[in-house]
């Protein structure tokens, strides 16, 4: 994942690399990039099931449009594809289908 930063060469890219690499081997955790919102074993299941039902219970409705509407789904998909701390990319994916249904699920 480094190398893939490292080959994108800007310094966003640069600066999610070199803390991604000090999370992993200076024995310190960097709190931006220690988690991910996405579902891990080192979150644990308890929270994993957590995080999932307060998403759902507080979003269910707009997640179920957004899942529905092609443009919002090809952006969740794209997004799918990119790492959950990389809030750059993440951020340049969701402008580039930027619509009002993406919008109001993204708040």
């Amino acid at each position: 994942q480094m190398t893939e930063l490292f080959d994108k060469q800007s310094t966003d890219e640069f600066a999610l690399a070199v803390m991604l690499f000090f999370n992993q081997f200076s024995g310190h955790k960097v709190p931006w990039v220690q988690h991910s919102i996405d579902v891990t074993w080192e979150k644990g299941p308890y929270q994993n099931a957590k995080e999932i039902y307060s998403m759902i219970s507080k979003c269910g409705p707009c997640i179920t449009k957004c899942l529905a509407d092609e443009n919002c789904k090809a952006c969740i998909d794209a997004l799918d594809q990119i790492d959950t701390r990389d809030q750059v990319s993440s951020y340049r994916t969701v402008v580039s289908y930027e619509s009002e249904l993406l919008r109001d699920f993204s708040l």
